[in-house]
């Protein structure tokens, strides 16, 4: 121990480089977080530690002093430089995030060999990596993912339509990097040892191994988490980029090949004979749009919730789809809506709109847009949600507007209603196209998660009756619904005398979270088998047109067939791909990230209970998604019948 602590601290009179600079950081330090109260104290502290550095210096009496001091300025280091990406609570979490920076070291280590230079190329690696996450976030509104890095081309493209304003976190990180790469000028040299590099070498890789076999088992259980700022918020950045990452990974399924893609294309191929209709096709996603009688029991409520979206029945197939996700991560509903693809072959609780799409990727809208449509998409929100304002031009939608686009004149708890939307919807529908049809996906925001808000835009008008105790989320959440009815029959209503041909869809992306009590109560007991729960993830949908159409009742399909009901209704030929969703979907009628309901057993199963014919088409649908998502040298544009740049 007295050996260790052999050192002293010494005025560095020689090094007038070193003083200076010192001054000028400290300096720097206090001005650049000038008149920010909150980071005052912290910009004292960074000042007198750089005047420290810059003025005094560490003279070790033994070589294991100097190597402690080094061991603990490395440390000290790192730390200071990742403190800006901790989660805000929790140690353990706190402590995985630590182990993903001692990994970087590690690797560091691997390769230099040397301490000193591992912890420099370990500091400047991390913090360009948690530099990068806090700008993508400023311009974007979205955490980094390692999709962002491999779409780093087209970022630096637009990067001239963004400003980037300094944040408190921003600061912290630049004045932790400058004092951990300063300070190392204080420290007492390293006595160098001839001959011992391949044993550093080796020593670092199996450290390295154990501390990422720790960090598998210890993240066990902790999925990634996409929106906005709760990544760092609840997993720390270094462990929510190392799940993403690991979410990311997806693996060749078995028997996939290019080849093998294009025999299923050529098997149920179309000649694409496109019908002689073109319809108006507009496409509502209803946020937390959902019928809570699912669950068994008959709501009783003062006035009927959804009384005109009930009588709906002439011109209309209507009836009840699964979602793959409950109470929130509307964007994945969005997806297997216009892609046709299912969140069943994708990690659970990643978000493929910003970790999988990164290019022009197959989906309805191309569809319409090769049918020579006018092709348009519209969110009432802001354009960072969900990164859909950069992935909807990937996904065929590159006309396409969000909340500053709306007058945002007839609000409901600060979102703009539903009645707005619609109103937009129609003007829309009104603007010059040059004779071609509109094709418009547009996703609701009046209904979004929050049902206990108090203020003046919003009175509530429909309470619960006859349970064993008041509801209060539940009385907003079915006040909500009951604004959206009314906004849904004004714009049918406006539709129903249109000069031109339109289809309306309108499904629901999830059901709200109003908590297990009321659940267990509407469904008499928990959702303990697997088609109990599957209630959960059940959302009503209709398929309205002004003209004379086909009435259908459909007791239960999913998001991801839908858009085939689309094409069909509007008189449109199905394209390959959607040809063979419908083959998939009369082996199995409705599926999601779950399970699927087996024809042959009468019931929902897990995927792992496939077999037979069953499981030959669940191994087809993956090898096209596949193909469609991540496969992008070898896409088979045609199987799709869409016309895009390869």
């Amino acid at each position: 121990m007295r050996d260790l602590l052999a050192f002293r601290i010494e005025f560095d009179k020689n090094n007038k480089v070193k003083m200076l600079t010192g001054i000028l950081l400290a300096v720097a330090s206090v001005f650049c977080w000038l008149g920010n109260v909150v980071l005052s104290a912290l910009s004292i502290a960074f000042a007198v530690a750089f005047l420290a550095f810059g003025l005094f210096r560490f003279r070790a009496m033994t070589d294991k002093a100097a190597r402690f001091l080094n061991i603990l300025w490395g440390v000290c280091s790192v730390l200071v430089v990742i403190a800006v990406a901790f989660p805000t609570q929790g140690m353990y979490i706190i402590a995985l995030n630590m182990l993903c920076a001692a990994i970087v070291v590690g690797f560091f280590m691997m390769i230099a060999a040397s301490w000193r230079s591992a912890v420099n190329m370990a500091v400047c690696a991390l913090a360009l990596l948690i530099g990068l996450n806090l700008i993508v976030y400023a311009f974007r509104g979205k955490e980094l993912v390692i999709g962002d890095i491999r779409a780093a081309k087209t970022a630096l493209s637009v990067v001239d339509q963004y400003k980037f304003h300094m944040t408190r976190r921003f600061l912290l990180l630049c004045s932790g990097f400058a004092l951990a790469i300063f300070s190392q000028f204080s420290l007492p040299a390293l006595s160098k040892k001839t001959g011992k590099t391949i044993r550093t070498r080796v020593s670092a890789l199996l450290v390295m191994l154990i501390m990422m076999f720790a960090l598998h088992f210890g993240s066990a259980g902790i999925t990634v988490i996409s929106w906005a700022f709760e990544g760092t918020d609840f997993n720390g950045f270094l462990l929510n980029f190392y799940l993403g990452v690991c979410d990311s990974i997806i693996k060749e399924p078995e028997n996939y090949s290019p080849e093998t893609v294009e025999m299923y294309g050529k098997t149920y191929q179309s000649n694409e004979q496109q019908g002689q209709k073109k319809p108006n096709v507009i496409a509502i996603m209803g946020e937390a749009y959902s019928d809570l009688s699912v669950y068994g029991q008959p709501l009783t409520t003062n006035v009927s919730v959804t009384p005109f979206i009930d009588s709906l029945s002439e011109n209309t197939v209507k009836g009840y789809a699964l979602t793959s996700i409950y109470g929130g991560k509307t964007v994945n509903s969005e997806f297997e809506f216009l892609t046709g693809h299912s969140m069943t072959f994708l990690p659970n609780d990643s978000v493929p709109y910003q970790q999988y799409i990164f290019d022009d990727t197959c989906s309805l809208a191309w569809t319409m847009d090769s049918y020579d449509y006018s092709v348009f998409g519209t969110h009432p929100f802001r354009p960072t949600g969900w990164s859909r304002s950069t992935v909807f031009p990937y996904l065929g939608l590159r006309d396409y507007t969000f909340m500053e686009d709306y007058p945002n004149e007839n609000l409901l708890r600060g979102f703009i209603s539903d009645q707005e939307m619609f109103e937009y919807v129609l003007n829309m529908l009104d603007a010059d196209r040059g004779g071609q049809p509109l094709f418009l996906m547009g996703i609701t925001m009046q209904n979004h998660g929050g049902y206990l808000y108090e203020g003046d835009d919003f009175t509530e008008k429909v309470y619960l009756t006859g349970l064993s105790r008041e509801y209060p989320a539940a009385d907003q959440y079915l006040s909500l619904l009951n604004e959206t009815d009314r906004a849904v029959e004004y714009l049918l209503s406006e539709l129903q005398d249109y000069p031109e041909d339109t289809i309306v869809v309108f499904f629901g992306d999830h059901q709200p979270n109003l908590g297990m009590e009321i659940v267990e109560e509407l469904h008499g007991g928990p959702l303990e088998t697997l088609d109990e729960r599957m209630l959960q993830y059940t959302v009503p949908f209709f398929i309205w047109a002004n003209y004379d159409i086909e009435e259908a009742t459909v007791p239960c399909t999913s998001l991801n067939y839908l858009s085939r009901y689309v094409l069909e209704c509007a008189g449109l030929e199905l394209p390959t791909y959607y040809r063979i969703l419908k083959d998939i979907e009369e082996t199995i009628p409705a599926m999601n990230a779950f399970g699927y309901y087996s024809v042959e057993k009468g019931r929902f199963v897990t995927f792992d209970e496939a077999e037979g014919k069953e499981a030959q088409m669940l191994e087809m649908y993956e090898h096209i998604q596949y193909n469609n998502l991540f496969d992008a040298e070898n896409r088979n544009y045609e199987l799709f019948g869409q016309y895009m740049t390869p």
